[in-house]
This record gives structure tokens, C-alpha cells and sequence, in this order.
């Protein structure tokens, strides 16, 4: 004979209430297949029909997964960066696997390792935490391209009294998401002035642009 937890199920339950019989001494018993089940309290019996071979049994309660949720619905993230996403299910006594499945809509936007979430490309990508029993929750992953660098065209130059010079300002990256709106200033305007790159000279001197 062997000994271990079975679990059963509601559509188990409901399918031995059809099958249960009641004996003259008012034990129930349930015919499954050449196998019977004998119910009652604290333990269980299996008899097989043939050899009378029992094993004992646990009736271990069946409590549902009722719901599963993340710490976060949406949320956004810089190319590169991650997250850790929170799954939580209720209830936490179920009797049912708690393991979950982590997907990504779009992987070549952002990628999900064990609810770690990690920042791929720009774009949008639906973060899916899926139970044992098939509910599910999700998180919009929103990947932005921010700018990590500027450079100017000519780091120093030379500029006569009342002359003017331009140069310009590049960003990387060029299709960042970031506002690509740039904010020209003098050290000194009493030697050197600007205005969208366009640099005049005011009085002898140096001044940083």
C-alpha cells in the first residue's frame, strides 16, 4: 500500500456525490473504475475490487486560486533599464500551484525573466503573469530612448569684435524620445553672445558657449 496527499477537485467531488452508494452498515462507498473509495475521517481508504490491495489516503480540501494581480499596471522604462514585477495570488492558502508564467507581447521591446523586466528597444510591450489555473494580470511596459549625449561641432573658435561664428549641436541618440529642444548660454555675455548657435563677438575676451 502506499500513503500521500490526493487532491481532489470540485468536478471530483461532484462526480463521487453521483457515484456514492450506501452499504447496510452505512459505510459510503464510491466505485471508480475496479478501484473503491471508502469516506470518512480522519483518513480515506482505496481498495481495489480485485485484490483488495488498500491504500490510504489524506482528503486534502480544494481552495481555488481566486485572483492574481501585479505590483504595478503600467510603467515606464529607459532603453536598458529593468524592473521587478510583484505577482501576488490570492488565496494564499490555495491548494493550487502558485508557479507562474512570465510573457512578453514583444520581446524586441522588452523582456520578462521570472518577473524581472528588462528594457529592449522603444516601443510598447504587455507584461502577462499567468497562474496555474489560467487567470491572469498584466503591465503596459512603455520603453523610451533617452539622450546620451550632445556634442558641438567646434569645441573652441576665435571671433572678432562685432564678427559672429555658428555652430551647431548634434544629439545621440537621433530618434531619442526625449525632448530634443536645445538651450544656448554665455558665461559671459559681456565678451560673447548666442542664439540658437550663432555666436557674436562683444568685447576682447573668452566666454564658454
Amino acid at each position: 500500500s502506499t500513503d500521500g496527499p490526493v487532491l481532489l477537485d470540485s468536478k471530483d467531488i461532484i462526480d463521487l456525490k453521483f457515484k456514492a452508494i450506501k452499504n447496510e452498515d452505512k459505510t459510503t462507498y464510491v466505485e471508480l473504475k475496479n478501484m473503491k473509495i471508502k469516506t470518512g475521517f480522519p483518513t480515506n481508504e482505496i481498495e481495489d475490487v480485485e485484490t483488495n490491495e488498500k491504500i490510504t489516503i489524506n482528503i486534502i480540501k480544494y481552495i481555488p486560486i481566486t485572483s492574481i494581480t501585479l505590483n504595478k499596471t503600467s510603467y515606464t522604462l529607459a532603453k536598458g533599464n529593468s524592473i521587478d514585477l510583484v505577482a501576488t495570488i490570492l488565496p494564499n492558502g490555495t491548494t493550487e500551484s502558485k508557479n507562474i508564467t512570465w510573457t512578453t507581447s514583444a520581446k524586441y521591446v522588452a523582456t520578462v525573466s521570472n518577473g524581472k523586466v528588462t528594457a529592449v528597444s522603444q516601443g510598447t510591450a504587455t507584461i502577462t503573469a499567468k497562474a496555474s489555473n489560467g487567470m491572469t494580470a498584466t503591465c503596459k511596459i512603455t520603453v523610451t530612448n533617452p539622450i546620451t549625449s550632445i556634442t558641438l561641432s567646434q569645441t573652441s573658435l576665435s571671433i572678432k569684435k562685432g564678427d559672429f561664428k555658428t555652430i551647431t549641436a548634434s544629439i545621440t541618440p537621433t530618434n531619442t524620445t526625449d525632448d530634443k529642444t536645445i538651450t544656448w548660454t554665455s558665461s559671459n555675455t559681456n565678451v560673447a553672445t548666442v542664439s540658437n548657435g550663432r555666436i557674436t563677438g562683444v568685447n576682447p575676451g573668452t566666454a564658454t558657449i
